[in-house]
């Protein structure tokens, strides 16, 4: 390689990891990124995030909450450490769909997500509540007049 190219590689490289704690700042307040991940500086001036998650079922179409043992236990903290990790981008609907179809009789879940946080106000943790729900898709068969639904 010769010189002027290696200078010219050398800047860029300089340039992006000189722009990536913008960059980073920006996505992780966006979309709720850890700011200790993703090789983020961030975690500098913020406490590590931290979500924690539990879910409701409806089931005749009463709702309760769920006190999750077993494999959906260990599916949930798994859940809750993608949702600290990535953020917006962790796929809640496939989440909730696995939770569906591990009972049948649920007619619907929804995820309930407490994100701990520095408010910047009160320089204080807090929390923000969100509540993700999610309805079982209706089985093929008769429509609600009673015509067979529709055949592939």
């Amino acid at each position: 390689m010769t010189t002027t190219r290696l200078r010219k590689v050398i800047v860029i490289v300089l340039v992006l990891v000189a722009l990536w704690p913008a960059v980073h700042h920006r996505l992780a307040a966006r979309y709720e990124l850890d700011p200790w991940e993703f090789f983020g500086w961030s975690m500098y001036a913020l406490p590590l995030p931290r979500v924690q998650a539990g879910f409701e079922e409806r089931v005749g179409g009463e709702t309760r909450l769920v006190s999750a043992v077993g494999e959906e236990r260990v599916e949930l903290r798994r859940y809750a450490r993608m949702r600290t990790t990535i953020g917006e981008f962790a796929d809640d609907e496939a989440f909730a769909r696995w939770l569906l179809d591990r009972a049948p009789e649920r007619e619907g879940v929804t995820l309930l997500l407490r994100r701990w946080q520095l408010d910047r106000e009160t320089a204080r943790l807090g929390f923000t509540d969100r509540r993700l729900v999610f309805e079982r898709e209706p089985a093929a068969g008769p429509d609600a007049a009673g015509r067979p639904a529709p055949q592939e």
